[in-house]
C-alpha cells in the first residue's frame, strides 16, 4: 500500500474476499523493506494501491510508495527477475495511469510477467476499492483472469454517470507465453481437481463448487419462505450438484440451537412416506 491514496478501503476489500490467503502487508513502506519480500520469498500476486503516473511517451512508470519516494519499474528490476523466478504470476496495480508500468514490467524491461492488470489513466478514489472487489469475488470464484476482469468493467458501468468511461479503465497485460492461472491453481499446486467430469458434486465438494453462486442464493431465500421447493431440469444439467454442494452446506451454516435445520435424503426403493413422516416430526 503506497502513499494514502484511499487505500484502507483496498487493504479491507482483501482482508475480508481472501482471509485464508497469506499476504506480506508493506504500508507505505521504505525501498530497503521491499529487498526480503522480493528477493527471498516467494508470492503468486504482487497488488499495489496508491498513486502511480506514466511519462516520457508512456516508456516508463511510476509509483509512490510513501510521502517521499516514488518508485520506478527500473530501480527494482533485479528484484522483480527473482521474483518471476520464485513463481510471481500476477501484477495488479490499481493506480492511475499505469500502461508505463505495463510496458516496463512486460518488454520495457525484459521482465516479461506472465500477467499484469492496470488502470489506462486517472483512477477515481472510490473507484479502485469496487474493481478490486468485483475482480476478487470473480476470480476467487473460478473464473478465468480474462473473464474475472471482463465482468469487473461491466460491473463498474453504472457509475458511468458520475465518472465517464470508467468501465475502460482497468486493462489485461498478457505474455503470450504464459498460461493465466486460475485461483486455484496459486500457491504452489493443485491439491483437489474442481472438475468431477460426469460425477456430481456432493457436500464434502461444496469448496470447489463454483459458478452458482447467485442461483444458490436464491434457492435459500425460497427455502426460507415455502414449504416445498421444487428444482427441476435436463438430465446432467447440475441439480444434484447444485443441492448437494451449493444448497444444503450453505442452508446446514444458518442452522442454530434455537432453529436446528435437518436434511432427510430420500431415493427410489426407499420407504418415502416414512422418511417424509420423519422429516416432519423434527
Amino acid at each position: 500500500m503506497g502513499d494514502d491514496a484511499g487505500t484502507d478501503a483496498d487493504e479491507k476489500v482483501i482482508r475480508e474476499l481472501i482471509p485464508d490467503a497469506e499476504i506480506c502487508w508493506l504500508i507505505e513502506p521504505q525501498r530497503t523493506e521491499l529487498d526480503e519480500p522480493l528477493w527471498q520469498q516467494s508470492w503468486d500476486i504482487l497488488f499495489f494501491a496508491g498513486h502511480g503516473k506514466t511519462k516520457d511517451n508512456g516508456s516508463i512508470g511510476t509509483i509512490q510508495i510513501n510521502a517521499q519516494d516514488v518508485l520506478t519499474i527500473s530501480e527494482i528490476k533485479n528484484h522483480l527477475l527473482q521474483a518471476v523466478k520464485s513463481g510471481l504470476k500476477l501484477a495488479i496495480f490499481n493506480a492511475c495511469d499505469g500502461l508505463g508500468l505495463a510496458y516496463q514490467l512486460a518488454e520495457g524491461e525484459d521482465l516479461h510477467l506472465p500477467q499484469i492488470i492496470v488502470m489506462r489513466e486517472n483512477l477515481p478514489v472510490v473507484i479502485a476499492p469496487k474493481f478490486l472487489q468485483y475482480f476478487l469475488e470473480n476470480y476467487t470464484q473460478g473464473l478465468s483472469l480474462y473473464s474475472s476482469l471482463r465482468e469487473s468493467r461491466q460491473r463498474l458501468q453504472i457509475l458511468e454517470k458520475d465518472f465517464p468511461c470508467v468501465s475502460w479503465l482497468p486493462v489485461l497485460c498478457q505474455n503470450p507465453a504464459e498460461i493465466p492461472p486460475r485461483w486455484w491453481e496459486l500457491g504452489g499446486k493443485i491439491q483437489i481437481s474442481p472438475y468431477k467430469g460426469l460425477s456430481a458434486f456432493t457436500e464434502n465438494d461444496t469448496e470447489i463448487f463454483f459458478g452458482r453462486k447467485v442461483l444458490t442464493n436464491s434457492l435459500l431465500e425460497k427455502v426460507a419462505r415455502q414449504n416445498l421447493v421444487a428444482i427441476i431440469g435436463a438430465s446432467g444439467s447440475g441439480k444434484s450438484s447444485l443441492v448437494a454442494a451449493g444448497l444444503i452446506p450453505q442452508w446446514l451454516a444458518q442452522a442454530t440451537e434455537i432453529l436446528p435445520h435437518f436434511v432427510v435424503k430420500i431415493r427410489p426403493g426407499f420407504p418415502q412416506w416414512s422418511l417424509l413422516l420423519m422429516a416432519k416430526k423434527f
